[in-house]
């Protein structure tokens, strides 16, 4: 039986999904994800136009309006949403396989707007020179992280998958396999702007990696 190529599979998944967003509405633009060979048999699937901004959302010093302005203005995203919240997709695939992966959402705002609220603001705000609804905005700001990282595991404190809040950096809950896009985009609709007729299939199916240490703390399991 011929093994399933794992990078082809990442980009149908990439693809169907801003397909499915855009068609909703919640998109206003993406990157595509650039398939770049690194080495021997690795490769690393990313935004088109990656550059060292996209890091800036791991400075503890700075507050959400330079890093929100920052990744918008360098275009540092995967997908942008109808509200400017920020998705950024990355894997590492080494031998087909999934070595590091990350998954982020990043909102400026915890006021959630609908695409018809925001419309009417942007109509409001350009009829005023200088007007923007987006920078005059405050609340506090959404972090999202799901990251797989199995080459730096340490058992309780780096769990192979962790989900973090915030840009907290030793903020790493266990969680009991990697997460795919879908059901990330999945969790980001349903609990953050409570749209629950998203549903897709895994394209990929995950082993539970979490150690039986793990499981004796707080953990996400699905």
């Amino acid at each position: 039986m011929k093994k399933v190529n794992i990078r082809k599979l990442l980009i149908k998944e990439y693809t169907t999904i801003y397909k499915i967003l855009y068609e909703n509405r919640y998109l206003i633009e993406h990157r595509d994800l650039k398939d770049d060979c690194i080495g021997k048999d690795s490769y690393e699937l990313t935004w088109s136009g990656r550059s060292p901004e996209a890091n800036i959302t791991f400075n503890l010093d700075l507050e959400i309006n330079p890093i929100i302005n920052t990744l918008l203005r360098e275009e540092q995203f995967s997908m942008l949403f109808y509200d400017k919240s920020i998705l950024q997709v990355e894997y590492l695939i080494k031998s087909n396989e999934i070595i590091k992966q990350r998954l982020q959402f990043i909102k400026k705002s915890n006021r959630v707007r609908t695409i018809q609220e925001i419309q009417d603001l942007e109509g409001e705000y350009t009829e005023v020179e200088g007007g923007n609804w987006f920078e005059d905005e405050s609340g506090i700001p959404i972090f999202l992280r799901v990251d797989y990282d199995p080459q730096n595991h340490i058992d309780l404190h780096h769990a192979k998958t962790h989900f973090v809040i915030s840009n907290i950096k030793d903020c790493r809950i266990p969680m009991t396999r990697n997460l795919t896009l879908s059901k990330f985009v999945e969790l980001i609709l349903h609990q953050i702007y409570n749209e629950y007729s998203f549903n897709t299939n895994d394209y990929i199916v995950h082993e539970d990696e979490i150690t039986d240490v793990e499981k004796l703390v707080m953990h996400f399991d699905w």
